[in-house]
């Protein structure tokens, strides 16, 4: 009778671990596709009135906005259509993420071309 309890203590385990990790995974951020660059946070390489280019994930992205927004602003991303973002000005006290390029650094120093 013993064996047959440790056999379903095993399976219960196995069980909640499996529970556990697929719970683990439906929780983490998507970083692909449109969902994956909505609300992030870039600079703008080139006045956006209304289209321009921003530097969003090591990326250089065209981009239009409904505001004018001069170079060098943070921005977020509120939206993609095809491979154009959609574009608003992010408040300057808002606080800083990691995911940000400053506008004076932009791979200057590692040789990166701003590709046209």
């Amino acid at each position: 009778m013993p064996w047959f309890l440790l056999g379903w203590l095993l399976t219960g385990v196995t069980v909640a671990v499996v529970i556990l990790v697929l719970w683990m995974f439906n929780r983490r951020k998507v970083v692909t596709g449109d969902l994956g660059i909505v609300g992030e946070i870039g600079v703008a390489e080139t006045e956006i009135n209304p289209g321009g280019r921003v530097f969003i994930h090591g990326e250089w992205w065209n981009a239009f906005s409904q505001s004018r927004i001069p170079p060098g602003e943070r921005v977020r991303v509120m939206g993609l259509e095809g491979f154009t973002l959609l574009v608003e000005a992010v408040n300057p006290s808002a606080p800083r993420q990691a995911s940000i390029v400053d506008a004076d650094f932009n791979g200057q120093e590692f040789g990166w071309d701003k590709g046209g």
